[in-house]
């Protein structure tokens, strides 16, 4: 098992925290994370709006309740 190791699949984003504070995200495909430093969250595109993926610039809140600002 590779502790850092992230794979994410074609429905869903990964977005990275780092110590708390947002950092990015990642769309599918194999991705490398800093264990214990990094905290990621799945967001599911099916569960996100349609028209929010239209938009190029948009806020999306988070499973800890926390607010990130996603560009595509």
């Amino acid at each position: 098992m590779l502790i850092g190791v992230r794979i994410v699949k074609p429905d869903e984003w990964l977005v990275i925290m780092r110590f708390g504070k947002y950092c990015g995200f990642r769309k599918q495909g194999i991705h490398w994370v800093l264990p214990f430093v990094d905290k990621t969250v799945r967001v599911k595109l099916s569960k996100v709006s349609p028209r929010w993926k239209e938009t190029p610039d948009q806020i999306l809140e988070t499973k800890v309740h926390e607010w990130v600002s996603a560009r595509l």
